[in-house]
């Protein structure tokens, strides 16, 4: 063993002020004094160009007090903090945007949101009083992605001149959309595409027509763009109701009452159309769509499910249960106009049954419709008592497990009535 006493070792390394070890100290204390100082500022070259995806996400863990009282910086950030945008509770996938209306009475209205709620494992209904509801709203609702477009009459005397409003269902944001530059004296296509990659979601209102071509609202430019296509459908005939919409491909899919599928390029600038999905004979009603997976998919169904077929479906009607009335189809990626629709799935018999059933309600001629709502991969369907303004029960399927499973909410249904006198005029 060898003992090495300090008088051996070089002053450099007894404890002098040059020494080695008290020069690491001192380095050591000095990187933790700048690590420190650091922590306690800001710098502007790294907070100064956060990515707006990550500026967010800081923004919503601050105090509400806090953010608000930021510094007003412009215009944007005024509205973001009055729209509180980054302080709102987020809806969690998946969720249901209902809107039905009473055709007889236009104030008698169902319209909210259909929510999951992981922690109390239960559906719940939250009504939507920022989607009005008047008489003047002479089409159909559209909701895509958690946006909902209205379309109302400016004026009862001019049937075509057509003003519209987006409402964001997670920021309770709405927006009121300038007139179009032209004005169209006839019937149109409205459709709507959504880009949900930023922040706040930005899109796109589409209105095709027959004699001004095709106009388009871009939220982001706050204008908007009138391009050359027009519509050339002989089946136009009349004003017809848009039941839904998707974009895929950057081709906007609009859903309606119309025989076929209306189909538009936005890169092409062009209309086409889509044969539907194959349905029984005498079958009509509303072909809700939906996206999944880079495929399109479709729901058909009896609209107008009779008394007959209720009573055919309950306990009394022997051998009268009649076929499935609602199937699940799915278009192939790479699809044309003449693409046949491959069938996924049909609604179990005891399913329907339960579905159509009123014996709760003690009604039995009122008239019933079955809707349907898609949320990527799960499809809500639901029956509509339009009388009672009334969503009656509802059943949920998955296109990922093809599992059929009854909904229940608070009340076993869901119903929204309001009478609300307001002023279209207020919103152009």
């Amino acid at each position: 063993m060898v003992v090495i006493s300090d008088q051996e070792l070089p002053h450099s390394l007894c404890g002098g002020e040059s020494s080695v070890l008290q020069q690491k100290a001192s380095s050591s204390l000095k990187d933790s004094e700048r690590k420190i100082k650091r922590m306690n500022t800001m710098d502007p070259e790294v907070w100064g160009n956060l990515p707006n995806n990550v500026a967010f996400e800081i923004y919503k863990k601050l105090p509400l007090r806090d953010f608000l009282t930021l510094r007003e910086v412009c215009k944007e950030w005024n509205q973001l903090a009055r729209e509180r945008r980054c302080v709102t509770d987020p809806i969690h996938k998946p969720y249901f945007v209902l809107a039905q209306g009473k055709e007889i009475n236009a104030s008698m209205m169902l319209q909210g949101i259909l929510t999951f709620h992981i922690k109390s494992s239960s559906w719940q209904w939250t009504s939507l009083l920022d989607i009005l509801v008047s008489e003047r709203f002479k089409y159909e609702l559209l909701s895509v992605k958690g946006l909902t477009l209205q379309g109302f009459d400016l004026n009862l005397t001019v049937v075509y001149r057509v003003g519209y409003r987006v409402v964001d269902v997670h920021s309770r944001s709405d927006y009121i959309i300038p007139r179009q530059p032209q004005r169209t004296g006839m019937p149109c296509a409205l459709g709507m595409t959504v880009d949900t990659s930023v922040e706040p979601p930005t899109f796109k209102i589409i209105v095709g027509s027959l004699d001004v071509g095709t106009q388009i609202y871009d939220s982001v430019t706050r204008s908007w763009e009138t391009r050359d296509s027009s519509l050339d459908l002989e089946s136009l005939n009349g004003q017809p109701k848009f039941r839904s919409c998707l974009d895929c491909g950057n081709n906007l899919y609009i859903s309606s009452e119309l025989e076929k599928i209306l189909v538009y390029s936005l890169d092409e600038d062009k209309w086409s159309e889509l044969n539907p999905p194959p349905r029984p004979k005498g079958f009509s009603g509303s072909r809700p769509l939906g996206l999944w997976q880079g495929h399109i998919y479709a729901v058909t169904s009896n609209r107008s499910v009779s008394s007959w077929a209720r009573r055919a479906c309950s306990d009394e009607g022997g051998d009268g249960m009649p076929a499935p009335f609602l199937w699940i189809w799915k278009l192939p990626v790479d699809h044309s106009e003449e693409t046949l629709w491959e069938e996924v799935d049909k609604m179990p018999l005891d399913m329907q049954k339960w579905l159509v059933s009123l014996d709760d309600l003690g009604l039995l001629d009122e008239s019933m419709e079955i809707h349907a709502s898609f949320c990527e991969e799960h499809v809500l369907i639901y029956s509509w008592v339009r009388e009672k303004c009334l969503a009656h029960r509802l059943v949920l399927h998955s296109l990922a497990t093809k599992r059929w499973e009854k909904v229940e909410v608070q009340n076993h249904s869901m119903i929204s009535l309001f009478n609300i006198n307001w002023n279209v005029k207020d919103l152009c």
